[in-house]
C-alpha cells in the first residue's frame, strides 16, 4: 500500500508541474529581456506569453513559432528564418519610420491579429516587406470562410481616415515572393505591392483600404469583399489569373488590370461574377493584355463600369450595368466581342464607347439612355481603326442625344457597319425629347470621320431625327473625310425629321448614297435634308407624311431618283445646288386643312422648288396635286425631259431663270407656264386643258414642236422676245399670240429740262381716234401697255406699229411716228436753243499781213440764218473796243493786219427762228510778226577752245521773247590738228535737236577731235534764223599725249646712260622723276627725285649711276588740253572676250611695292559697277577661281585658263568691264659698274687616281665662266673649260687621268656682259697623296706604295681613320654603364652605270656596252629598247633635254645628239655632270663619223664608238648595288632589336649604332609595351632604371660606335604583342628621337 501511494503522489506532482508549464513557456532562444532586442538563433517556440521588445531578428535556417503570444515590438522585425504566428496578437509600434517587418524566409499568420503603426510618410517605407523568394501566408485555423471567429486580421494601430496616406500600413513584396491571404480581414491598408507569381487572395474582407497590386502570373483573386476603398484602384493585377465572385462596395474604384513599368500586359484573364456597387469611378479598368473575358458581372450605381484600352481578343458578355455613368469604354482594342449585355439608366454623355479594330457590338439591350447610347470613334494617334460592327442591338426608352454615334477620330478609320438595330425613343419623358437615332458627331477636337460606313436595316422610331450627319464638332472644328457612306433599307417612323446630312464641299460625306429607306414622318418635318454635299445619291426611298420631301442646299452633282414622296409644302426643294432629278413620283397632300386649292381640291404647295443659282436636269418625273408643279427661281434647268405635270394652278413658274423643256406633258392647269425675266426654250410641250398656256413678262422664248389644246389663250407675252417655229398645233379660240410692250412718254427741252403737265396724244396704225395723255411733274407720263401684234386662231398676223405721237410747242403743232418693239420711253423735244458758231484763223501767229478767217457752225441744227463778224485790235499797248466788220454767209473772210499788232475775232449768229447767239469772249486771237529772231550761247567767250573735259555746258538764249523753238546742231571731225581751219575739213553732223524755250544742258563729247556748235531760233510766227558760221569750236582731247622711252636696257654697266624718248605731240610738256634701290636689298618705299632735262632735246642723259643699283624712271606729261599723264596714278580699262587665256597688255611697268597697290576689278554682271575684285596668283597654272597672273617684266596680265583663274563675262557691248588700277613707270634698269662676285664653294674631290672632280658655285649669272688650272702658278693659268652663258648655280669640272706626280691648282674666272672680271680663290690637290690613299693592292701596277705601306701613317690621321675604316675596340665606362663598340663605316656610292645604248635617231641600235657582272639578257634588253624607242619617237623632234625614263628599279638617262642619242641604264641617282659626260661622248662619236646622218644600218661603219663610251661605264666598275643602297638607305643613328623566347622568358636584344661623324650624348631608352602581357624583369648590363619615367640611361655614344643592351622580360599571358624602343639623344645641340618596333608572338 505504501508503495502504491508513493507512486500516485509522484504522478500527481508530475501532472501539476506539467500543467504549470502549459500556461506559458518558451523553448529555444528564449533569453530575452523586456524592452531589449530579441535575437532568435535557435529554433524557438514561445507560447502563452506577453512580451515587449525592441528589435526582433530571426537568423537564417532558424524557426520561430509564436502561439497565444501578445507581442509588442517597437523596433524592426527581420525574419531571416521561418516564422509562425498562431492565435497571437502582434503590435508593431515602429518608433522609427525605417523600422518595418522584413520577411526573408517565410511568415505564416494563422488566426492572429497584426497591428502596425502607419507609414508616417506618403509612399516611403512599407510597414511590411517580403524579400525575393520569400513567403507570406495569412489564413484562419480551419480553412472555413464561414467561421469568422478564427479569421486573421492585419490593421493599423494609428488609423485616421482623413490622413490615410500617413496612418495606413503598406506592404511590398519582392520578386518571386509567394503571397497567400485567405479567410482574413485587412483593414487600413494604404497599399500592397506584390511582384510574385501564383498569388492567392481568397475569401477576405478588405475595409477602409487603398489599393492591392498583384503583379505576376496565375493570380487567384476570389470571393473577396472590398468596403470603403479610398484611393486608386481597390485591386490591381498584372498578367494572368482568375478573378471571380468578388464584391466592391462604397469604394473609389474596383479592379485594375494592366502593365506596370517593364512588366508585361495582363493576358489570359477571366473576370466573372463580380459585383461593383456604389463606386465613384470604374468598376474594371483594363490596360493592355489579350485573351480577356469579362462576363456575368453586375455594376450598380457607379461612376463607370468597364474602361479598357490597348487590348486584343477581348470578350465582354452577359454583364449588367444599372445606373452606371459610362457602362463600357473600350479604346484602341482589337478583335472585340461585346454582346448580350444589359445596360439601363446611363446618365453620362455616352453609355458605351468603342475605339479599335475588328470590334463587334451585338445583341445588347440599352434602356433609358440619356446621352449617346453607343459611341464609336478612334482616339489613338498611332494607328488606324477599322472593321467596327454594331448590329442587332435594342435601344429602348431612348431619351438622349444620339442612339448610335459615329464620332470623329484623331486619325483615319474605316469600314463601319451599323445594321439591324432597333432604336425607340421615349416621347413621353417629361422635358426630354430623344434626339438622333443614328448620327455622326465631332468628338472632342477630332476632325476625321470614318470612311466606308454602311447604315442598313435599322428601325428607328419616336425620335427627333432618324439619321443625322453633322459637319462640325463639339469645339466647332470642321470635320473631314467621311467618304463612301451608304444609308439603306432603314425604317424611320413617327419622327420630326427623317435623314439630315450636313456636309462640307471638298470631301466631307462625298459619294454618299441614301437608298431604299422608308420614312414615315409625323407631318411636321422633312424627309431627307442634305447641305453642302458632293455626289450624293438619293434613290428608291419612300417618304410619307412629310412637310418637305427632300431638301438639298449648296451641293454638287446630286442625284434624286425613283423616290415616292407625299408632302404638304415642297416635294423637292433645291437651292444653290446642281444635279439630276429623275423618275420620282411627287404627290401633294394637305394635312392641316388650311392648304392651297385647285378646283376645290386641297393640294400641296410646290412639287419641285429650284432656287438660288441651282442647276438641274429633270427627267421622267410625275408631279401632281401641287398648287405650283415646278418653281424655278434664279436657276437653270439644263434639261427637262418626259416629265408629267398634272392638276395644278401653275404648271411651271420661272423667275430670272433658264429653262429647257423637251417633250413634257402638262395637263389640267390654269396657267401652263408663267415666266418672269427668264429664258425659256421649249421643244415639244403638250399643254392640255388650260386657261392661258404661256404667260411671259420680260422673258426670251424659243418655241418648237409645241402642242396646245383645250385652252382659251395660247401665248400672252409682255416685254418679251420670242422665236416660234409654227402656229400649227396651237388651238386657242381667243388668240394664239398677244405681243405687248409697256411704254411711257418724256417731254423736255433741248437742254433736258422737263416739261410738266404737257398734253400729248397717240394712236396705233389701226386706230382712227387718238388716246390722250399728259406728263407728270418730272416730265414723264405713266406707263401704258401697247398691243403691237396679234396672231389669231387661224394664224393671221396683225401688226399695230407704228404709233403716232402729237404735241404742241409755243402754239406750233409737232408729230412723229415711233415703232414700239420693246419696253420703251418715247422722247418728245421742245426747241429753245440758240445756234452756236466760232470763227478761227489759219494760225495764232502769222508772219504775213493777210489774215484768213474761217467760220464754223458748231450746233447740230440746220436752221442758221447768218452771222456778224467783230474785231478787237491791240497795237502793242492794249486792246481797244470791239469793231463791227460785217455780216456774212460765206465760210472764209479775208482781213488785212499790221506787223506787231494782235487781233481778236468773234462771230454772233442768228437762226431762222430768231434765236441770237450770245458770247462773252472772243473766238480766236491772231498776232502778226514778220521779224527774224536772233539766238546765241551764253558764257562762250571765244570761238575756239582746247579742253580735256568731255562735258560742255550749252546755255542757249535769245534777244527775242517770242521764240518758239531753238535748233542746236553739233558737228564733228576726227582731225586733232591744233587750231584747225574749220572750212578746210569735212564735218559730220552728230546731233540735231530742238528745244522749246531757253535752257541749258551738258553735252558729252565721246571721241577725240573737233566739235562745232551752232544754235538757231524760230519764233512763234515761224520766222527762222540763219547763220553762216559756227558759234564756237572745241578741240577735245580727253587723253594725255604720252611720252615713250626707247631702247632702255634692262642692265647697264657704266656710270652714265643716254635715253631717247618720243613725244606724241610737239606741244607736250613733261617732268622726269627717278627712284633707286639696291639690287641686293629691295626698298619697300621710294623717294622720287626730279631730274632736270632740256625740253628741246630728244635725249635724257643720266650720269653718276651707282653700282648694283636698280633705277626706276617715269615722266609726267601735260598737253595743251590740260591732260596730265601720271604713270604713278594709272587706270586702264579692257573688254573681256569671255574666253580662256586672255592677256591684257599694260602701258607701263607696274611697281610692285607695298605703297603702290595693284588692283584688278571686274564688272562681271555688266551693270556698270566693278564689284568683283581679283586676287594675284604667284603662278600661271593652278590659279584660284578668282585669280589672275601678272607678268611684270612683260607688262602682261593673264586671266583664267583651263587650269584655274577667273574668266570674266564677255563684254559684247564694249563697256570695258575690266578695270586695272596701278602705279607704273616707263623704265626699270639695273646698273653694274663693278666686277662680278667671285665663284665660291670650291672643292676638289678625287673619286680614284684617274678621276678628279673640281666643284664650284656661281653666285650670279655671268656672261662667261672659265675653269682655269695650272701645275705651276708662276707659269700662268690655262683655261680648261669655258661656259657661256654661265648661269647661277653649282658646277663640277672633271679631270681624267691626271699626272700622278703633279700638284694641280684650280680657280674660276668670271666675266659679265660689260667686260668686268673677277677671279676666285685657288684650290689645289697633290696627286701623290691621292695615289697613296687609293692604292690598296700589295704592289700596284705603277709600283706605287700599297695600303700596307701607307697604313701606319694613316693610323696617325684620325680623320682618315674615321672616313675609310676602323677596327673593333672596347672601352669601359667610368660609371659601369653599357660598353661601347667601334663599328666600321659602310662603303657607299651614288650610282652605278649598268648599260649604255647608242641608238640611231629612228630607233635602230648602233652599239651596246654592259657592265660585266650585270649583263642584260636579250628579253630584258628588247623590252628596254622598246620603252626607250617609244619615248624618244614622241620627244626626239622637240627641243630641250630628253630627260629620263623610269624602268623597274632602274632609271634610263637620255642624251640627244644631232642624229643619235645615248641611253644610260643607271642604278641610283646622277647629276648634270654625268649628263655632260654623255653629251661629250655622243658629240665625239658624231664628230668622228660625219656621214652618220645617212647611216645604212651597218654598225661596223660607225667607228670609234667604244673609246667614246667605255670611260662612262668603267668609271663605276667597282661600284655595287649594295654600295648605292648604303648611300641612300643608311641612317646615321639606328636602333635595332631582336628577341629570343625560352618558355615564358623573353630576351630582347637592343643595338644602338652611331654612323655619324659626331658624338651623340644623353642617350635615354624608353621601352613601350603592354604591361598586361609583358613585365620587365631586368637589364644587362645592370644600369639604373627609373620606373616613374619608364626609362634608363645609356650615356654618350662616340662616332662610328655601337652599344648593346639586353632587356629581360616575363610573358604574363600568351598572345601577340609589340614592343617599341624609343631613344632620346642630343646631337649637335639639337634634341632628337629615333625608335624601333618589334612584334613578339
Amino acid at each position: 500500500m505504501l508503495i502504491r501511494n508513493c507512486v500516485v503522489l509522484a504522478c500527481l506532482l508530475t501532472l501539476c508541474f506539467t500543467a504549470i508549464n502549459a500556461e506559458a513557456g518558451c523553448n529555444g532562444s528564449c533569453s530575452v529581456i523586456e524592452g531589449e532586442d530579441w535575437l532568435v538563433t535557435d529554433d524557438t517556440h514561445m507560447f502563452d506569453e506577453t512580451l515587449e521588445i525592441r528589435h526582433l531578428t530571426v537568423n537564417p535556417n532558424v524557426n520561430l513559432k509564436l502561439e497565444n503570444v501578445n507581442l509588442n515590438i517597437s523596433g524592426h522585425v527581420v525574419l531571416n528564418g521561418d516564422s509562425e504566428w498562431i492565435n497571437s496578437n502582434i503590435n508593431h509600434h515602429r518608433e522609427d519610420i525605417e523600422h518595418n517587418i522584413s520577411i526573408y524566409s517565410k511568415l505564416e499568420i494563422i488566426s492572429s491579429t497584426l497591428s502596425m503603426n502607419g507609414t508616417g510618410s506618403y509612399f516611403s517605407y512599407p510597414a511590411m516587406y517580403l524579400g525575393t523568394g520569400s513567403e507570406f501566408i495569412v489564413k484562419d485555423s480551419d480553412n472555413d470562410p464561414n467561421t469568422k471567429e478564427d479569421s486573421s486580421t492585419i490593421q493599423s494601430l494609428n488609423w485616421n481616415s482623413s490622413m490615410y496616406y500617413y496612418t495606413g500600413w503598406q506592404y511590398q513584396g519582392g520578386t518571386d515572393g509567394k503571397l497567400s491571404i485567405s479567410n482574413s480581414n485587412l483593414k487600413h491598408l494604404y497599399y500592397a505591392f506584390h511582384f510574385g507569381n501564383a498569388s492567392e487572395f481568397i475569401n477576405n474582407n478588405i475595409t477602409d483600404s487603398g489599393q492591392i497590386r498583384l503583379w505576376g502570373h496565375d493570380i487567384v483573386y476570389e470571393n473577396n469583399t472590398h468596403e470603403n476603398g479610398f484611393t486608386w484602384y481597390t485591386a490591381s493585377f498584372n498578367h494572368g489569373g482568375k478573378f471571380s465572385n468578388n464584391t466592391f462596395a462604397n469604394s473609389v474604384r474596383g479592379f485594375y488590370f494592366g502593365a506596370q513599368g517593364n512588366l508585361p500586359y495582363t493576358d489570359n484573364i477571366t473576370v466573372e461574377n463580380n459585383t461593383f456597387d456604389n463606386l465613384t469611378y470604374h468598376g474594371i479598368y483594363y490596360s493592355g493584355g489579350s485573351n480577356v473575358s469579362i462576363r456575368n458581372n453586375f455594376f450598380n450605381n457607379s461612376g463607370d463600369g468597364i474602361y479598357y484600352g490597348n487590348g486584343n481578343n477581348v470578350s465582354i458578355t452577359n454583364n449588367e450595368f444599372k445606373n452606371v455613368g459610362i457602362s463600357t469604354n473600350l479604346y484602341n482594342v482589337s478583335n472585340v466581342k461585346y454582346y448580350n449585355n444589359y445596360i439601363s439608366g446611363s446618365g453620362a454623355d455616352y453609355a458605351t464607347g468603342f475605339s479599335g479594330t475588328n470590334v463587334n457590338i451585338y445583341d445588347n439591350i440599352i434602356s433609358d439612355c440619356r446621352g449617346k447610347c453607343i459611341l464609336v470613334t478612334n482616339s489613338m494617334n498611332t494607328i488606324n481603326h477599322e472593321n467596327i460592327t454594331v448590329e442587332n442591338n435594342i435601344i429602348k426608352n431612348f431619351r438622349g442625344s444620339q442612339g448610335i454615334t459615329i464620332a470623329s477620330s484623331i486619325r483615319t478609320s474605316s469600314n463601319y457597319i451599323i445594321k439591324n438595330n432597333t432604336i425607340e425613343g421615349d416621347w413621353q419623358a417629361p422635358g426630354l425629347r430623344p434626339g438622333v437615332g443614328i448620327g455622326t458627331l465631332g468628338w472632342y477636337t477630332y476632325t476625321e470621320l470614318p470612311n466606308l460606313v454602311t447604315i442598313s436595316n435599322n428601325t428607328i422610331s419616336n425620335v427627333t431625327t432618324g439619321i443625322r450627319f453633322f459637319n462640325s464638332g463639339l469645339y466647332t472644328q470642321d470635320l473631314e473625310k467621311g467618304e463612301d457612306y451608304l444609308i439603306t433599307e432603314n425604317t424611320i417612323s413617327n419622327s420630326s425629321k427623317g435623314i439630315q446630312i450636313e456636309g462640307k464641299l471638298g470631301g466631307l460625306y462625298s459619294d454618299l448614297e441614301i437608298t431604299n429607306n422608308q420614312l414615315m414622318l409625323n407631318s411636321t418635318g422633312n424627309g431627307i435634308n442634305f447641305d453642302m454635299m458632293k455626289n450624293i445619291n438619293v434613290n428608291n426611298n419612300f417618304i410619307d407624311f412629310a412637310t418637305n420631301g427632300v431638301i438639298g442646299h449648296n451641293s454638287e452633282n446630286f442625284a434624286i431618283n425613283e423616290n415616292i414622296i407625299n408632302s404638304s409644302i415642297d416635294g423637292l426643294r433645291i437651292s444653290k445646288s446642281d444635279g439630276s432629278i429623275s423618275d420620282n413620283l411627287l404627290t401633294g397632300i394637305c394635312y392641316s386643312g388650311n392648304c392651297d386649292r385647285v378646283s376645290f381640291t386641297d393640294v400641296g404647295k410646290n412639287g419641285i422648288n429650284l432656287s438660288l443659282d441651282s442647276e438641274a436636269s429633270l427627267w421622267d418625273n410625275n408631279i401632281r396635286m401641287y398648287y405650283t408643279t415646278l418653281v424655278v427661281s434664279d436657276s437653270e434647268i439644263v434639261s427637262m425631259y418626259m416629265n408629267n405635270l398634272n392638276f395644278t394652278n401653275t404648271g411651271i413658274l420661272t423667275e430670272r431663270s433658264i429653262l429647257n423643256i423637251l417633250s413634257n406633258n402638262l395637263n389640267n392647269s390654269y396657267y401652263g407656264l408663267k415666266d418672269f425675266n427668264s429664258i425659256v426654250i421649249i421643244n415639244g410641250l403638250n399643254l392640255n386643258n388650260f386657261n392661258t398656256g404661256i404667260t411671259g413678262f420680260n422673258t426670251t422664248y424659243t418655241i418648237q414642236n409645241h402642242v396646245m389644246n383645250e385652252g382659251s389663250l395660247c401665248i400672252d407675252l409682255t416685254d418679251s422676245t420670242y422665236i416660234i417655229d409654227s402656229w400649227d398645233n396651237l388651238e386657242c379660240p381667243e388668240a394664239i399670240l398677244y405681243e405687248k410692250y409697256f411704254f411711257n412718254v418724256r417731254i423736255e427741252t433741248n437742254e433736258g429740262i422737263a416739261s410738266p403737265q404737257h398734253l400729248f396724244s397717240y394712236k396705233n396704225s389701226r386706230q382712227t381716234s387718238l388716246t390722250n395723255g399728259f406728263t407728270g411733274e418730272d416730265g414723264y407720263s405713266k406707263y401704258s401697255i401697247a398691243l403691237t401684234k396679234k396672231v389669231d386662231n387661224a394664224g393671221l398676223v396683225t401688226n399695230f406699229n407704228p404709233f403716232t405721237f402729237t404735241y404742241n410747242h409755243n402754239g406750233i403743232g409737232n408729230s412723229f411716228n415711233y415703232n414700239i418693239e420693246s419696253n420703251s420711253t418715247v422722247f418728245a423735244y421742245l426747241d429753245t436753243v440758240s445756234p452756236i458758231t466760232r470763227v478761227t484763223a489759219n494760225a495764232s501767229i502769222l508772219n504775213d499781213l493777210n489774215i484768213y478767217l474761217n467760220f464754223n457752225k458748231l450746233s447740230e441744227k440746220n436752221d442758221l440764218l447768218n452771222y456778224d463778224l467783230y474785231v478787237l485790235i491791240n497795237d502793242g499797248v492794249n486792246f481797244a473796243e470791239w469793231e463791227y466788220v460785217g455780216t456774212y454767209n460765206q465760210s472764209i473772210v479775208k482781213y488785212e493786219g499790221i506787223n506787231g499788232n494782235k487781233y481778236r475775232f468773234k462771230s454772233i449768229s442768228k437762226d431762222i427762228y430768231g434765236n441770237i447767239e450770245s458770247k462773252t469772249s472772243f473766238d480766236y486771237e491772231v498776232g502778226v510778226d514778220t521779224e527774224t529772231p536772233e539766238s546765241y550761247f551764253s558764257g562762250i567767250g571765244s570761238n575756239y577752245y582746247f579742253t580735256s573735259n568731255n562735258e560742255v555746258l550749252l546755255d542757249w538764249k535769245s534777244y527775242d521773247d517770242d521764240i518758239y523753238v531753238y535748233n542746236i546742231k553739233i558737228h564733228y571731225t576726227n582731225f586733232t590738228t591744233d587750231y584747225l581751219d574749220w572750212e578746210t575739213v569735212v564735218w559730220e553732223e552728230i546731233s540735231n535737236n530742238y528745244y522749246f524755250g531757253e535752257g541749258s544742258e551738258f553735252y558729252i563729247m565721246e571721241n577725240i577731235g573737233h566739235y562745232a556748235f551752232k544754235v538757231t531760233a524760230i519764233d512763234t510766227a515761224n520766222n527762222a534764223e540763219l547763220k553762216d558760221e559756227y558759234d564756237f569750236i572745241i578741240n577735245f582731247d580727253p587723253k594725255s599725249d604720252k611720252l615713250a622711252f626707247t631702247d632702255v636696257p634692262d642692265r647697264w654697266g657704266y656710270d652714265s646712260l643716254e635715253i631717247e624718248f618720243e613725244k606724241a605731240n610737239f606741244n607736250l610738256d613733261f617732268k622726269l622723276y627717278l627712284a633707286l634701290e639696291s639690287v641686293e636689298y629691295s626698298n619697300p618705299y621710294f623717294n622720287w627725285y626730279s631730274h632736270p632735262h632740256n625740253q628741246e632735246d630728244n635725249q635724257i642723259r643720266l650720269t653718276g649711276l651707282l653700282d648694283k643699283t636698280r633705277y626706276y624712271l617715269y615722266a609726267e606729261s601735260t598737253d595743251l588740253a590740260g591732260n596730265i599723264e601720271n604713270p604713278l596714278n594709272t587706270t586702264e580699262y579692257f573688254s573681256a572676250n569671255g574666253e580662256y587665256a586672255q592677256t591684257l597688255k599694260l602701258t607701263y611697268i607696274p611697281i610692285m611695292k607695298y605703297q603702290y597697290p595693284f588692283t584688278v576689278t571686274v564688272d562681271n554682271d555688266l551693270d556698270g559697277t566693278y564689284e568683283t575684285k581679283l586676287v594675284r596668283s604667284e603662278k600661271l597654272n593652278g590659279m584660284a577661281y578668282d585669280g589672275y597672273y601678272l607678268d611684270v617684266k612683260n607688262k602682261t596680265i593673264h586671266l583664267g585658263n583651263p587650269t584655274g583663274g577667273f574668266v570674266p563675262t564677255e563684254d559684247l557691248e564694249g563697256m570695258k568691264n575690266i578695270k586695272i588700277e596701278y602705279s607704273g613707270v616707263h623704265a626699270i634698269f639695273e646698273v653694274y659698274t663693278g666686277n662680278p662676285d667671285k665663284a665660291n664653294n670650291l672643292l676638289i674631290e678625287p673619286t680614284n687616281t684617274t678621276h678628279i672632280i673640281f666643284g664650284y658655285t656661281i653666285p650670279n649669272d655671268a656672261k662667261t665662266c672659265k675653269v682655269q688650272s695650272t701645275t705651276n702658278i708662276s707659269k700662268g693659268w690655262f683655261n680648261q673649260e669655258i661656259l657661256s652663258p654661265c648661269k647661277q648655280g653649282s658646277y663640277e669640272y672633271e679631270i681624267l687621268n691626271p699626272q700622278l706626280d703633279k700638284q694641280y691648282f684650280f680657280r674660276i674666272m668670271l666675266e659679265d656682259e660689260f667686260g668686268h672680271t673677277s677671279y676666285s680663290d685657288n684650290r689645289s690637290i697633290d696627286m701623290e697623296d691621292i695615289v697613296k690613299l687609293y692604292n690598296v693592292s700589295p704592289v700596284s701596277d705603277n709600283d706605287q706604295f700599297g695600303m700596307r705601306e701607307i697604313l701606319p701613317g694613316a693610323i696617325g690621321i684620325s680623320l682618315l681613320f674615321l672616313l675609310f675604316g676602323g677596327v673593333l675596340m672596347y672601352r669601359t665606362r667610368e660609371d659601369d654603364s653599357v660598353n661601347e663598340t667601334l663599328i666600321e663605316s659602310k662603303p657607299v656610292a651614288k650610282y652605278k652605270v649598268e648599260e649604255l645604248y647608242l641608238i640611231y635617231k629612228d630607233g635602230r641600235l648602233i652599239r651596246n656596252l654592259s657592265a660585266v657582272e650585270v649583263k642584260t639578257d636579250s628579253e630584258i634588253m628588247s623590252g628596254m629598247l622598246t620603252a626607250i624607242n617609244d619615248f624618244v619617237q614622241d620627244s626626239f623632234n622637240t627641243e630641250g633635254d630628253l630627260g629620263d625614263i623610269g624602268y623597274g628599279n632602274n632609271k634610263i638617262i637620255l642624251q640627244r645628239g644631232r642624229n643619235s642619242y645615248l641611253a644610260a641604264v643607271i642604278y641610283g641617282e646622277t647629276d648634270n655632270f654625268f649628263k655632260s659626260k654623255m653629251a661629250r661622248a655622243v658629240r665625239g662619236v658624231e664628230q668622228e663619223n660625219p656621214t652618220i646622218g645617212s647611216w645604212n644600218g651597218d654598225s661596223e661603219t660607225i667607228k670609234n664608238v667604244k673609246p667614246q663610251l667605255e670611260p662612262i661605264i668603267t668609271e663605276t666598275t667597282g661600284v655595287t648595288r649594295e654600295m648605292v643602297d648604303n648611300y641612300f638607305n643608311e641612317k646615321e643613328i639606328i636602333v635595332t632589336t631582336s628577341y629570343e623566347i625560352e618558355g615564358d622568358n623573353i630576351k630582347l636584344t637592343l643595338n644602338v649604332s652611331n654612323y655619324s661623324a659626331d658624338l651623340i650624348s644623353g642617350c635615354k631608352i624608353r621601352p613601350q609595351f603592354n604591361d598586361s602581357v609583358l613585365r620587365l624583369g631586368g637589364i644587362e648590363p645592370d644600369v639604373a632604371y627609373s620606373f616613374s619615367e619608364n626609362s634608363f640611361t645609356l650615356g654618350d655614344l662616340n662616332s662610328y660606335s655601337e652599344i648593346q643592351s639586353v632587356l629581360k622580360m616575363k610573358l604574363i599571358v600568351s598572345g601577340k604583342t609589340s614592343v617599341e624602343i624609343k631613344m632620346d639623344y642630343l646631337q649637335k645641340g639639337r634634341d632628337s628621337t629615333t625608335s624601333s618596333t618589334i612584334d613578339i608572338e
